[in-house]
């Protein structure tokens, strides 16, 4: 899967915050992007706070 393909099917779950963090990370160089263990941190971290400022918008 490409990363355009993993962006779409994170927007179609309803994962905006994972999908914005991913775009940002596959957007550095290789050399800057994070082990799979602390991406997949930062990917569930984005997605709490995302969560979380939408429910406190409302």
């Amino acid at each position: 899967m490409n990363t355009e393909q993993t962006l779409k099917l994170a927007q179609s779950f309803k994962l905006s915050g994972m999908a914005t963090t991913y775009k940002s990370i596959t957007d550095l160089p290789a050399h800057q992007q994070p082990e799979a263990h602390l991406m997949m941190a930062q990917l569930t971290e984005s997605e709490v706070y995302h969560r979380k400022d939408a429910k406190m918008k409302f």
